[in-house]
Order: structure tokens, then C-alpha cells, then sequence
């Protein structure tokens, strides 16, 4: 599972909005691997909700393109973590523990049940206290 990584929705959203955002060549690199093979991608389905939402709230992007988004998003070739019971439990005493919000809890909580690293852009949120299970998508 060497080639087998989490991603967060911090680096999913640079690969639709350029503009106002740093680290895109790394965050394309990603797509491009995950795109021809090279790696494999987990996301939770929360992922794809929070990126429509960053797109839409923050980005301001209309209604057609928000829909073009949403029906690529699900045709990658990356797995998607259905949230669960178990998953969910994991998560809260995460959150609660590590005072992270439940967001945030849930990459790196696949993470530690898969044993693979989490890519992300959010600093704050994951690598301060997980850098066993954290890559900085600075040094992707």
C-alpha cells in the first residue's frame, strides 16, 4: 500500500480553483498520478461534499459548473470511505481527543485504520499532532 494515500479536500479543491491558491503544481501532480495509475486514492464521501461547498461558498461558482464538478468528482478513479458506524465512532474520539473538528477527524481516522498517509494542505489540522500519518502536499 506504498502507493495508497488519504487525500483531503484542501488538495481536491486546487485542482478546480487556481486563483487566490498556492501549492496547485503539487496538488496537479497528485491528479496526474492518480489519474494514470501511478497512485491510488482514498477519500471519505465527505470530501466531495466539502469541496462543492468551498467551490460554491468561498469560489462563488454557478450552478452548471458546481453540477460539472460534482459528476467528475465521482468519476475519478479513487475510492470512496462510505461513512459508517465504526468509521463515525473512530472519528468523534479522534476529534474529541485531538480537538480537531469532526472534518477533519475523519481523513486522518482512515488513515490510521488503513495504515497509510493523509495528503493535505491543512496544516494546522492534521500534521501538528499526526505526522506519523501526514505527508504536507508540499513535499508531494
Amino acid at each position: 500500500m506504498d502507493n495508497t494515500f488519504v487525500l483531503d479536500a484542501s488538495v481536491a479543491v486546487k485542482w478546480f480553483n487556481q486563483k487566490d491558491e498556492n501549492l496547485v503544481e503539487n496538488a496537479k501532480n497528485i491528479f496526474i498520478n492518480l489519474l494514470t495509475g501511478k497512485i491510488n486514492i482514498i477519500i471519505p464521501e465527505l470530501l466531495i461534499l466539502e469541496v462543492l461547498n468551498a467551490l460554491i461558498r468561498r469560489k462563488k461558482i454557478k450552478v452548471k459548473e458546481s453540477e460539472k464538478i460534482s459528476a467528475e468528482l465521482f468519476s475519478y478513479p479513487w475510492t470512496i470511505e462510505p461513512l459508517s458506524y465504526s468509521l463515525m465512532q473512530e472519528t468523534i474520539k479522534i476529534s474529541t481527543e485531538y480537538s480537531l473538528t469532526i472534518y477533519d477527524a475523519v481523513y486522518i481516522t482512515i488513515a490510521i485504520e488503513k495504515d497509510i498517509k493523509l495528503i493535505s494542505h491543512d496544516i494546522k489540522g492534521h500534521f501538528s499532532k499526526f505526522k506519523k500519518y501526514s505527508i504536507p502536499l508540499e513535499n508531494f
